[in-house]
């Protein structure tokens, strides 16, 4: 016996939250209850139309029935839903707990609303005449049919509006003559059902449709970032993550077409580490590939924002090997380009930790302007390259501009393609 009042908690417990659920709503609950509420306005237009008409319709003929005050209670509550509809939709987007509250608040207003309109058929008396039963039918066939678009949208809304109708419609039949009574409890009972199996059937394809849409923007989300990652394959170097060769020719192509029509200069940065191959001889490739990753870093670095124009995985290029290739555009011709390479070759000669052996990397950088020394990239790379042997040449660890360079000789008489990178 003591565990009855315990089960009846439970129950009326789980009634409850059957009625009136808490905790956030699922995506697509949350999209059908903000779809309810942007289609909730036209709605309470059109209920409110319909209660205006029956009135002035049948207001005279009501039999005594309180039709006025019944008109002001459902006019108050449309107010109210007005009101709180717009307080609502101010507050989107909605979190799943956010559009519970304003799921159940609707719920509510919804309930109250139906019971409003459905006390005449509580209110009449028999016998009536045929005015009062047009009335009546009004009643019970207009506002579920005016309200079903919107309400439907979210199907406890909807059963929140029907079901005090169609139990005062029930409460009605037993009211009638006898005779009748069969009659309208059947009629009663086949016309809920159209309702409502038409309200199921609008909002499950609404909710089909809904969730389809969500998964379609899933997939593309997936889709989307696929191709990010098979770009990031295509075009960016696995294990610096720069640029690659293939990317940066796209944009530095790119960009050598637009720059002389904006009359900026352009300046071509080939840069070769210094002695790389006695790091992976003496040190091992592991810590080879950890000094390219340093120098990629310390390049970045090096460089200011302003100095680059590219994509911004294209700031600086592992063009192959030890070799790395930046643009500079708008540079202030060689002095800022002249600026620019000193930073990188100061941040690059700072000591680093390999194995447990310091080192003091270097690189050597030839550089070539456009448009002075060519606008396509083709040639600014073999002036580059020409500048950057002749680094090398001139001891390592230095830059040099491809105008420098005598007929294609390296200072001093060496010929450049005569010289060995190291």
């Amino acid at each position: 016996m003591a565990d009855k009042p315990l089960q009846l908690k439970s129950s009326l417990a789980s009634l409850a939250a059957g009625l009136w659920p808490r905790g956030p709503l699922p995506p697509v609950e949350r999209q059908l209850i903000e779809n309810l509420y942007l289609a909730g306005l036209p709605t309470l237009v059109a209920g409110e139309v319909t209660a205006v008409v029956s009135f002035l319709a049948f207001g005279g003929l009501s039999g005594g029935l309180p039709v006025v005050g019944w008109m002001l209670v459902f006019s108050l509550l449309t107010a109210i839903r007005f009101w709180r509809i717009g307080v609502w939709r101010g507050r989107q987007p909605w979190d799943g707990r956010t559009a519970r509250r304003a799921a159940n608040e609707y719920r509510l207003l919804t309930l109250l609303s139906g019971i409003a309109w459905s006390y005449p058929l509580t209110a009449l008396s028999f016998p009536i005449g045929s005015i009062q039963q047009i009335y009546a039918l009004v009643i019970t066939i207009g506002m579920p049919v005016a309200a079903m678009p919107a309400n439907s949208i979210f199907m406890p809304v909807y059963r929140c509006f029907e079901i005090p109708l169609i139990t005062a419609l029930l409460y009605w039949t037993i009211s009638v003559p006898p005779a009748l009574n069969a009659h309208f409890a059947f009629i009663a009972a086949i016309y809920g059902f159209i309702l409502y199996l038409t309200a199921r059937i609008y909002s499950g394809s609404l909710r089909a449709t809904l969730k389809a849409q969500q998964q379609n923007q899933q997939l593309i989300s997936e889709l989307s970032s696929a191709n990010k990652q098979l770009e990031g394959i295509a075009y960016l170097d696995p294990l610096t993550g720069l640029a690659n060769r293939r990317w940066f020719q796209l944009e530095a192509n790119r960009i050598l077409r637009l720059e002389p029509a904006n009359g900026r200069q352009a300046a071509l940065l080939l840069i070769d580490m210094d002695n790389f191959k006695q790091v992976n001889d003496r040190l091992g490739h592991t810590a080879g590939d950890r000094l390219l990753v340093t120098i990629a870093d310390r390049l970045k670095s090096a460089l200011r924002l302003n100095d680059i124009s590219a994509h911004k995985t294209a700031e600086v290029s592992r063009y192959g090997g030890d070799e790395f290739m930046v643009l500079l555009v708008d540079a202030d011709g060689e002095e800022g380009a002249r600026k620019a390479v000193t930073r990188i070759l100061r941040r690059i000669g700072q000591p680093v930790a390999l194995q447990g052996v310091e080192i003091t990397p270097s690189v050597s950088i030839g550089i070539a302007m456009a448009p002075e020394d060519g606008n396509e990239l083709d040639t600014l790379i073999r002036g580059a390259d020409l500048a950057m042997y002749q680094a090398k040449q001139s001891g390592r660890n230095r830059f040099c501009f491809y105008r420098e360079l005598d007929g294609g000789q390296a200072l001093g008489g060496t010929s450049t393609n005569a010289a060995k990178r190291g």
